[in-house]
């Protein structure tokens, strides 16, 4: 009989049918044929071919078209059917995970569930359980080759195949060890591969979890992951590896994940301007007693710009287990700002640090305080960015100290009030200015409003081409809704022929800026 296939004995498959009945609760196990072979190693192997359980109702509870099993030759020799070893190949599994976290597993798309459990983790452990009862007590390993898994997640509102899956759990040793190499198609025009790894102690909950995972849709593993919610609002591909640590209550001890993002963009949604990205990857670490991520690398490179970080993230307003917002602070320890629209040469900040709150849904982000030194200078910003259901909604406020003429003309925006920016760069020189504050406001469809107020002195002032310039001025600046004005408190133009005239109290007022030769009025002192 070595190396032979032969028919199953009868006593065998009374056997088989029996163990299957006890592990089924009364189901039944049909199949096509059932053959065995003895090894040069002496352990019996037992083939079924097109095996279908069936439960104590009659429902299909898994079809396989091919399951080998070594025997284990102390149950032979006892007349029991004892399996060491199962291959499984070309099964089909089905995992439904609600959205509250509950997950359900069956064998067929079709069939009724074989376990549900809390989550993978309880999951898990029901599967560990199982292998304890007496039909199976002999087990030490278990693979699935070819195996097709249909996912399908309330939460994210869609499903996933997975094909060609990989799946071994080893019992030996006092342990159970799952590891599982699985590539998901998403529909997408990459496919995204990822291996898991799982490492418990046999009748314990304690455990140590690994992921690895090449080229996943950001919306994916946001959506799976209430760690990484905050990752649904980018279209790009990531790569990376995760690792956890569970304890014997089942709880979870500590996550730390590296994350590569490739090309993409950010777009909170449909309506909203995608912001365009080259890359972006990070550090980070979850703490869940204080229910924080400690992000120990922030680095993303665009053509916006190029930034790099770190940041402290709490996780707030929990929703069925999910966080709908981040509330922390970043520290930027290099930030370069060079979109094309908006600056002739890249604006480098020397540092930046920022206060703020993320909310999910909608996509809105809270700057309750920022400041970033650019040169010398420190700039205070304040405000709100939000992804309304038309577009982008900006308002942002900005205030400085001190700060040179030249270098306001440098920050600021070419698109932002380009006209009175270029009245500004062309008439305005030298000097200080002193408690500058600016908002901007953008809705959607609205044309953008800029207001400005600020004070200057020691400055070289142009208010017609023909004339001479005020010096040594000192006074005020405002622009508020498209109207500016400029006060002198001291100041004065020297004559080509000699002779000074003071100008205090004088001032000049454009109604509308922004429009081509806009009319000024001028009151002289």
């Amino acid at each position: 009989l070595i190396d032979r296939e032969v028919t199953a004995p009868s006593w065998i498959v009374r056997d088989v049918e029996a163990r299957a009945e006890q592990v089924l609760a009364g189901g039944a196990l049909d199949f096509g044929a059932m053959k065995i072979t003895v090894g040069r190693d002496l352990h019996p192997r037992l083939v079924l071919e097109n095996a279908v359980l069936r439960d104590k109702d009659g429902a299909t509870v898994a079809s396989v078209p091919r399951i080998t099993g070594q025997l284990s030759p102390r149950g032979v020799l006892q007349g029991r059917i004892l399996a060491q070893e199962i291959r499984l190949t070309g099964a089909q599994v089905s995992l439904r995970r609600s959205e509250d976290g509950m997950v359900a597993f069956a064998f067929d798309q079709g069939a009724e569930n074989v376990v549900a459990a809390s989550g993978f983790v309880d999951l898990l452990e029901q599967i560990d359980q199982t292998f304890e009862e007496g039909a199976l007590e002999a087990l030490e390993t278990v693979q699935a080759e070819g195996l097709i898994i249909n996912y399908v997640g309330a939460r994210a509102k869609r499903s996933w195949v997975v094909d060609g899956g990989r799946v071994g759990l080893d019992l030996r040793g006092g342990e159970l060890e799952l590891r599982a190499d699985v590539a998901l198609l998403s529909g997408r025009s990459y496919v995204t591969t990822a291996e898991l790894t799982y490492r418990s102690p046999r009748g314990r909950r304690s455990a140590d979890i690994g992921l690895a995972i090449t080229d996943a849709a950001a919306p994916d593993i946001a959506s799976q992951s209430p760690l990484l919610a905050f990752l649904g609002v980018l279209d790009a591909p990531i790569s990376g590896a995760v690792r956890g640590t569970i304890d014997d209550d089942g709880t979870l001890q500590s996550t730390s994940a590296t994350l590569q993002i490739g090309a993409g963009e950010l777009q909170p949604n449909a309506q909203t301007r995608a912001i365009p990205f080259q890359s972006a990857r990070t550090y980070l670490t979850y703490d869940p007693l204080a229910e924080s991520l400690r992000f120990d690398l922030i680095e993303v490179d665009s053509d916006w710009g190029r930034a790099v970080g770190t940041a402290q993230t709490y996780l707030r307003e929990f929703n069925n287990g999910w966080p709908e917002a981040l509330l922390g602070q970043v520290q930027l320890s290099e930030l370069s700002v060079a979109p094309d629209d908006l600056y002739e040469n890249p604006v480098d900040v020397v540092e930046a640090s920022a206060d703020f709150r993320l909310r999910l849904d909608p996509f809105t982000l809270d700057i309750g305080q920022a400041v970033a030194v650019s040169g010398d200078t420190p700039v205070q910003v304040s405000g709100q960015v939000r992804a309304a259901t038309d577009g982008w909604s900006v308002a942002l406020d900005a205030q400085t100290d001190v700060i040179g003429t030249a270098q306001v003309i440098d920050l600021w925006p070419q698109g932002m009030a380009p006209r009175t920016r270029t009245w500004l760069s062309e008439n305005i020189d030298g000097g200080t200015l002193r408690n500058a504050h600016i908002a901007f406001r953008a809705r959607p469809q609205v044309d953008p409003t800029f207001a400005l107020s600020l004070e200057y002195r020691d400055a070289q002032v142009r208010y017609l081409r023909t004339l001479p310039p005020i010096l040594n001025a000192r006074g005020a600046l405002s622009i508020i809704d498209r109207r500016m004005a400029l006060t002198l408190d001291g100041g004065h133009v020297v004559a080509p022929e000699g002779g000074r005239i003071e100008m205090a109290g004088s001032t000049m007022v454009i109604p509308r800026t922004g429009i081509p030769n806009a009319p000024a009025q001028f009151d002289l002192a």
